[in-house]
């Protein structure tokens, strides 16, 4: 964190305070200038009852509740957090968060037993995705196999990519903190800081839809779900 002071002497101690979304500091907090305009989006998911999940930037992107019914709220790694259960709880992430975008990065915190694979695989439980028909779509999504972290792309050129890891499990039910990096030489991917493996990205940009957290949105029949 940077902090600007007025200027200070070491003859004389100086005490500042730094606040984040306390209530009754009036002008002090301002929670959305935390948050620079190249945040699409920060959810703490801490709100305890099925409402809309409040992004903490200036862009207001809410997230909305998909199948919730009242019991998701959780403990979180950090702040808040929201538990879903693998049926039909998701977050729907608004489009204009990601629409367009070729350069990005998507993290959040995640701790999970779900290992649930399936023999189409870019219907395996999703973390964070979306899915439209056919190649060069540009749909994305984090997923698990096994228990394996994965990633698929159709920002690929000529084709779509799916990778999942042979070796990072994250089903152990310890908190990971996961990563996806997207520029000209791919969209790598990273769990705990490490790599885990990378997928093509050919330019072409997220397509205009919502992400899911939880799950992802789709076109098809049979594509959408894909609940974690």
């Amino acid at each position: 964190a940077w902090v600007g002071l007025p200027q200070v002497s070491h003859a004389q101690p100086t005490v500042f305070y730094l606040y984040y979304g306390a209530v009754g500091c009036g002008a002090a907090v301002n929670p959305t200038a935390i948050w620079d305009a190249s945040y699409a989006g920060v959810w703490h998911l801490s709100e305890t009852s099925p409402v809309n999940r409040r992004d903490a930037t200036l862009h207001g992107r809410d997230g909305v509740p998909g199948g919730f019914d009242g019991d998701e709220s959780a403990v979180g790694r950090c702040d808040g957090g929201d538990e879903y259960d693998g049926i039909d709880d998701h977050l729907v992430i608004p489009t204009a968060a990601m629409a367009g975008l070729t350069d990005f990065t998507v993290c959040f915190w995640i701790r999970t037993t779900e290992s649930g694979t399936n023999t189409t695989r870019w219907k395996n439980p999703t973390l964070f995705g979306q899915i439209t028909s056919g190649y060069d779509s540009g749909d994305f999504g984090i997923l698990t196999e096994g228990g394996y972290i994965g990633l698929r792309s159709g920002m690929c050129t000529g084709t779509d990519e799916l990778h999942v890891s042979t070796t990072v499990a994250i089903n152990d039910n310890l908190w990971h903190w996961i990563c996806a990096e997207s520029d000209n030489t791919g969209i790598a991917l990273y769990v705990d800081n490490q790599s885990a493996g990378k997928v093509c990205n050919g330019g072409r940009p997220v397509d205009n839809q919502e992400f899911w957290l939880g799950g992802q949105s789709g076109e098809g029949a049979g594509e959408a779900g894909a609940y974690h």
